[in-house]
């Protein structure tokens, strides 16, 4: 905290009077889906050096990323969230039926979108790409919509 966020948090937000993210936490901590990793940087006062807390959702199952979200917003308490990327673990039960996968972001979204405290939440990622183990990209290398994720991307409103 002292060395990067602390001093982050003087020149950007003090002096400049600009909003300072925190760093973003994936589920990957001491144990999956924990918050043990988050909960130190808390002690160290990570919370007091930012206006947006951050996080990443890479979670298993819709069941593990809502557990994740609800967890980690407990701990941030009413700070203000960006979960600054976001998709579903490679390997998951429905990673090989691109229906089920959208179905499954879609339900994630809807509850983030019901957080109050979460104000975006950065979908990774634009490109599809059959590197990186094939994340479900909007668009393909050649420019044309990837049309199951597009159109679910297209499709999420928020009220």
């Amino acid at each position: 905290m002292n060395l990067a966020l602390k001093p982050a948090w003087k020149v950007f937000h003090k002096k400049n009077k600009e909003k300072v993210l925190g760093t973003s936490f994936t589920g990957t901590q001491k144990t999956d889906g924990g918050t043990e990793i988050t909960e130190a940087c808390i002690k160290a006062g990570y919370l007091k050096y930012c206006d947006y807390a951050g996080l990443h959702t890479y979670m298993k199952s819709v069941a593990d990323s809502k557990r994740f979200i609800d967890n980690m917003l407990a701990v941030y308490k009413d700070k203000p969230t960006l979960v600054t990327e976001w998709n579903m673990k490679h390997g998951y039960a429905n990673s090989k039926d691109p229906e089920k996968w959208a179905q499954d972001l879609t339900e994630v979204f809807l509850y983030m979108a019901s957080k109050p405290t979460i104000k975006a939440a950065c979908f990774y990622r634009l490109l599809e790409t059959p590197n990186e183990r094939g994340w479900p990209g909007l668009i393909k290398p050649t420019g044309i919509k990837q049309p199951v994720f597009y159109e679910m991307y297209k499709n999420w409103k928020i009220n």
